[in-house]
């Protein structure tokens, strides 16, 4: 890992959508750090080198609650952004109420990832509507 990179958290068990996000992100000049558990989050979270989290809601619910609340113990000085399937608006809201700075549909996520990546995450607070 190059120290001078900074990281993207990923919170996710899904391996099929991670290298999207390794593609965009490490020409870039960012790491991408996987998490699957609070456990590992934590550690990745300690370190001064991160800039974005990405948490896939599609899955384990219970993980990603998880994160949200030991986050909403923090000062998080970086934005939380959550993806998952369109049709599920209930989890989407829920992901907002319990600390994402936005939820978003994995369609939507996956068109504007470059603008995500690029701008860790700025663009959608600076519009919260790509």
């Amino acid at each position: 890992m190059n120290n001078k990179s900074k990281n993207i958290a990923v919170v996710t068990q899904d391996l099929f959508f991670l290298p999207r996000i390794q593609n965009i992100a490490e020409p870039n000049g960012y790491n991408v750090v996987r998490t699957v558990d609070l456990e590992s989050f934590t550690k990745i979270y300690s370190q001064d080198d991160l800039i974005l989290i990405l948490i896939d809601l599609e899955g384990n619910s219970r993980v990603w609650k998880d994160i949200l609340m030991f986050l909403s113990n923090q000062i998080v000085k970086f934005i939380v952004i959550g993806y998952g399937h369109h049709s599920d608006k209930n989890m989407l809201a829920e992901a907002e109420q319990l600390g994402c700075d936005i939820a978003l549909t994995k369609a939507k996520f996956s068109r504007d990832l470059i603008k995500i990546i690029r701008s860790q995450g700025r663009c959608l607070i600076k519009n919260k509507n790509i």
